[in-house]
């Protein structure tokens, strides 16, 4: 022991003891040397143990029996980065675990347990958490750049007392160090097993300050119709639409008109009458669920916080020049309203066929056998 001297005393009518002197003369401590064995010394050569980080915000979502076989579907999405009006701050930790517990009723939900991995597309038993890509970490430099590592293993430790819970996490990845955190504190539930897509908890009207047209086809020049992908982009919000523009318009440019979505008679992209604007829908493309038609679209630190498809409404383009005005007003699946105007130029970025853009991370599509998301926004609401 460095910058001590040892001292023994013995004694016939007592347990022989040890002085611990420092280097000052002072006693630091005394124990029965017959207490010597339990003295265990750290391994110089060892590796160093992990660093454990904390988990400053954390959102539960619950949905149901997502899998249909009495086995409900629980995930956590939480952040060891500073958060500041609901947002993470570089650089910092984002992760999503996803869990499986026994059947109960949203309002009596229970979480405490140990949870081990679970490699199964559709998991069979409770108490395990998922490890097929909606368990993960997307890991932010200072800068906000982002490396995304699957979770491959580990454990979860949760107990619950007195309204708060304890979380000891544990992952393992195929690409990076081991990654251990912990949680205390309480953790708000949201109900996510119900069938809207739409987040929104009131009317909105996204920001925006940019356009970009990109013309797809059909497949069948005899068709009076060319598909047209219009998006709005902001520094959060993106509108999309997906738009049955007139067939000479990719060499015009002259995409005026009224475009109409309307669900209730069953548009769909058999329709191609001059005109129809397509409902917002996920389609499952190569496995993951993707935006297809006209959708409002949410983005925070580059990861899916928000969305609304449109389900009914209208879009109408006229142009001057090069400035545009473009005006919608749409509903979504929850009867909010979204609607705008933008002005300004649009960038037409030629051709290519029409394929709906992958999410930046998979929400819960029902087709593609997966749990999980991305929310990032540890403010209120900001569920699916």
């Amino acid at each position: 022991m460095a910058g001590t001297l040892l001292a023994m005393s013995a004694n016939a009518e007592e347990t022989a003891k040890m002085y611990v002197v420092g280097k000052d003369g002072k006693l630091i401590t005394t124990m029965n040397v017959d207490d010597i064995g339990k003295i265990t010394f750290k391994d110089p050569f060892a590796e160093p143990e992990p660093e454990t980080a904390t988990i400053r915000a954390i959102n539960g979502f619950w949905a149901g029996d997502y899998w249909s076989n009495t086995l409900n579907d629980v995930y956590l999405e939480m952040t060891d980065a500073e958060v500041k009006d609901g947002q993470m701050q570089y650089p910092g930790n984002f992760i999503s675990l996803d869990l499986n517990v026994k059947a109960q009723e949203f309002e009596k939900l229970n979480i405490a347990g140990d949870y081990t991995p679970c490699t199964d597309i559709v998991p069979l038993y409770p108490s395990t958490f998922n490890c097929d890509g909606v368990t993960y970490m997307n890991s932010y430099d200072a800068s906000g750049h982002m490396t995304r590592h699957d979770v491959t293993g580990g454990s979860v430790s949760i107990a619950y007392a007195a309204g708060s819970y304890t979380i000891d996490l544990h992952f393992t990845f195929d690409d990076r160090d081991d990654y251990r955190a912990k949680y205390t504190g309480p953790i708000g539930f949201t109900d996510d097993s119900g069938t809207k897509l739409s987040t929104l908890t009131s009317d909105y009207t996204p920001s925006v300050t940019s356009a970009k047209a990109v013309f797809g086809s059909w497949g069948d020049t005899t068709l009076a119709s060319l598909p047209l992908t219009l998006t709005l982009q902001g520094s959060k919000d993106m509108v999309q639409f997906l738009l049955n523009a007139p067939k000479n318009s990719a060499s015009t440019h002259d995409i005026d008109g009224q475009y109409v979505a309307e669900s209730k008679i069953g548009v769909t992209e058999t329709d191609y009458s001059v005109g129809v604007a397509q409902p917002g829908e996920l389609k499952s493309i190569d496995g993951q669920p993707s935006f297809y038609g006209c959708w409002l679209v949410q983005q925070t630190a580059g990861n899916l916080s928000g969305m609304a498809p449109f389900t009914s409404g209208y879009v109408t383009i006229t142009h001057s020049g090069s400035d545009y005005t473009i005006k919608y007003s749409f509903s979504d699946d929850a009867d909010h309203t979204i609607s705008g105007t933008y002005t300004g130029a649009i960038n037409f970025d030629g051709s290519t066929p029409v394929e709906p853009p992958v999410t930046p991370d998979d929400p819960k599509d029902p087709n593609d056998g997966e749990g999980g998301g991305t929310v990032p926004d540890f403010g209120e609401g900001g569920e699916w």
